[in-house]
């Protein structure tokens, strides 16, 4: 994931339904890159399951205090 090729350490805020599909779609994409590309330099499996960790579920229009922000998921 970009996320963990870069360093980034912070929460990642997403909905529910996002978080639960979200491994998946990464996952297949990383297999189809690999292969038609034959980039063997992409992110790994594994850091797609590192950055899950790292993703925090949110209820649809729940309010969250992010830094100085207050975010809104719709």
């Amino acid at each position: 994931m970009f996320i963990e090729m870069i360093g980034y350490d912070g929460p990642i805020y997403m909905t529910h339904p996002t978080k639960a599909i979200a491994p998946i779609l990464l996952e297949d994409f990383r297999k189809i890159t690999v292969s038609r590309e034959g980039d063997d330099n992409f992110f790994t499996s594994e850091m797609i399951k590192t950055c899950m960790k790292k993703c925090i579920a949110v209820n649809l229009h729940q309010r969250v205090q992010v830094g100085q922000a207050l975010c809104c998921f719709f």
